[in-house]
């Protein structure tokens, strides 16, 4: 197990200001033009203050060479990370719950492993309520994967894996 903080000095995140500039209007069918004020809203990135991030991660594994003939070949092993971010809207990738639990089998001929791994919803894309509404989220998402590799000889293995099996 372990404890971390972490804390980002500062983050991208977006401002919104309003900027006078002046644009020349044309007007075609009189072939005149005029230039006057016109106030315009900007929204661009600046470095503006961060955020900090707490929390722990647990992490489990075990081979079972107690148990009799192959089954001694068979383990698991398991994660879980949880974390608090001060300012969850804006940091992207920043799952509050995460883990990942795996079961494997493997000798000198093969090995087998499904893996199911699963996060909770997280800012993928700027602020979801920002940018005029346009920021992204990932909603929360699970995913089983599994592998499997035979060694043909020593030089030569074949593998074979699937990804997100359950088609999430």
């Amino acid at each position: 197990g372990a404890l971390f903080a972490k804390k980002l000095a500062t983050l991208v995140r977006p401002t919104t200001d309003s900027v006078t500039l002046q644009p020349t209007f044309f007007t075609a069918s009189t072939n005149t033009s005029v230039t006057r004020d016109q106030v315009f809203q900007r929204t661009r990135p600046t470095n503006e203050k961060g955020v900090t991030l707490k929390g722990f991660e647990l992490g489990f594994q075990q081979i079972f060479t107690f148990l009799p003939g192959p089954l001694a070949n068979t383990g698991v092993q398991a994660n879980y990370t949880y974390i608090s971010n001060s300012d969850p809207q804006v940091l992207t990738a920043a799952s509050k719950n995460n883990y990942n639990i795996s079961g494997f089998y493997e000798d000198d001929l093969f090995a087998l492993r499904a893996s199911y791994t699963w996060r909770d919803k997280f800012v993928s894309l700027g602020l979801p309520g920002g940018y005029n509404g346009l920021g992204i989220t990932t909603q929360a998402r699970g995913n089983l994967d599994v592998n499997l590799s035979v060694n043909v000889t020593e030089q030569v293995s074949l593998i074979a894996e699937a990804t997100n099996v359950l088609d999430n």
